[in-house]
């Protein structure tokens, strides 16, 4: 029943004193779940996060059948990217951009494929789903609203909300295996 809204206080002995309120709570966990096709493909989904910005999957895996060595990484992406900043914090801004783009998939959006091709090689992939939300910048003191006044800033809070899954190709009841949803603030 843990709740980030209102007043917080950080206090230490290498950093000024800071003073805040925090007007976004956690944002809602995930639960993923996942749909092995007939054709071999994995079909992922979730639930739509309240207050996301765009969400974003990836799996990663590793084989050595044949004696090489094979690394496979999937993306949700409809377009090349290297998914590893997609699972990063994306500003609302950015998410924005990037739904435009195709590189995130838009907040409506509540399931993707995973195409037999990676599944084939990928049969233990592990799978990460993170859905973008909102952030609260803080700055201490307010920027005056006069433009001559100096403005010499004390302190700065960037505070910002994500909610993120995963779980195993082929592992249904993620929760029985003790994880799957999480919601985060970082």
């Amino acid at each position: 029943n843990a709740s980030l809204l209102g007043e917080h206080k950080v206090a230490g002995n290498f950093a000024p004193e800071m003073q805040f309120t925090l007007q976004q709570d956690w944002l809602p966990g995930i639960s993923t779940k996942q749909q092995k096709l007939p054709s071999g493909a994995v079909t992922l989904q979730w639930n739509v996060v309240p207050g996301a910005t765009g969400p974003f999957a990836q799996m990663v895996s590793a084989n050595e059948e044949g004696g090489a060595p094979t690394i496979v990484f999937w993306a949700s992406s409809e377009v090349q990217t290297f998914y590893s900043g997609m699972s990063d914090f994306v500003s609302p801004s950015e998410a924005q951009r990037l739904v435009g783009r195709k590189m995130l998939m838009p907040p409506s959006q509540s399931s993707c494929t995973i195409p037999k091709e990676a599944v084939k090689v990928a049969e233990s992939g592990i799978f990460m789903l993170v859905s973008h939300g909102p952030e609260q910048n803080i700055i201490y003191p307010p920027r005056p609203k006069d433009p001559k006044v100096d403005w010499v800033q004390e302190w700065a809070v960037k505070a910002r909300f994500v909610s993120r899954s995963g779980g195993i190709l082929g592992m249904e009841d993620m929760a029985a295996a003790g994880g799957a949803t999480t919601a985060s603030g970082k």
